[in-house]
């Protein structure tokens, strides 16, 4: 299949790939996608795959070139090569998902330092944590997905963060950096430390690695 072109709305998003594929070994197909994504709604998708278990909840932009070959998972994952490029915004993360269990996590970690009370840390596991835009640039290469720009921001803190994402093995390498904004009850339902602005306090410098599902915070 030398090219193909797939076009279609969802609410007021748009998906649009182009790409090619070598369908002569159906169990393992060689494919080139480039994905052209504006503004669809995870939300939307999750219905058509019959799922409630998005990640990130909210629209979705993405661009990329990706190559691979299908087969297992683990074929899948060590064969990709390419860039992509998302940005997604406003919305919620729940805890669900590789993104929503390591943030969920680094929370957990940074309450555990005396920075957040926790006290309503339940409302937050029940609706997601509400966010502002999350941007996303990452390259792929022999099972490896190395982030070069992974951005959260939201109305009570910001989170930057770059490293590696060892597909096949399912771990993570990576360093992040939480800048807290604001007054964290007032944004986020959690109660300020000692009653001061969270913006008093010092960045949040952190190293990730292990598990991607359940990483090793320092």
């Amino acid at each position: 299949l030398k090219s193909h072109e797939f076009d279609v709305l969802i609410g007021d998003g748009r998906i649009q790939t182009t790409g090619s594929a070598d369908l002569r070994n159906l169990e393992q197909i060689p494919f080139t996608l480039e994905p052209d994504i504006s503004a669809v709604r995870l939300q939307s998708i999750a219905s058509l795959l019959d799922t409630d278990k998005m990640s990130v909840q909210g629209p979705l932009t993405m661009t990329g070139r990706l190559q691979g070959r299908t087969g297992s998972t683990k074929d899948l994952l060590a064969s990709l090569r390419g860039n992509l490029e998302a940005e997604a915004g406003p919305g919620r993360i729940p805890e669900i998902g590789p993104v929503g269990n390591t943030l969920f996590k680094i929370l957990a970690f940074v309450n555990i330092q005396k920075m957040f009370s926790g006290k309503k840390l339940d409302d937050m596991n029940k609706k997601g944590i509400p966010f502002d835009s999350l941007t996303y640039r990452a390259t792929f290469q022999d099972g490896t997905m190395s982030v070069n720009k992974l951005r959260l921001s939201s109305p009570a803190l910001n989170l930057d963060a770059d490293g590696n994402v060892f597909l096949v093995q399912d771990r993570l390498d990576m360093k992040a950096q939480i800048e807290l904004l604001g007054t964290i009850d007032t944004v986020l339902d959690l109660v300020p430390v000692l009653g001061k602005a969270a913006g008093q306090l010092t960045n949040v410098y952190l190293d990730l690695k292990g598990p991607l599902a359940n990483p090793k915070i320092r």
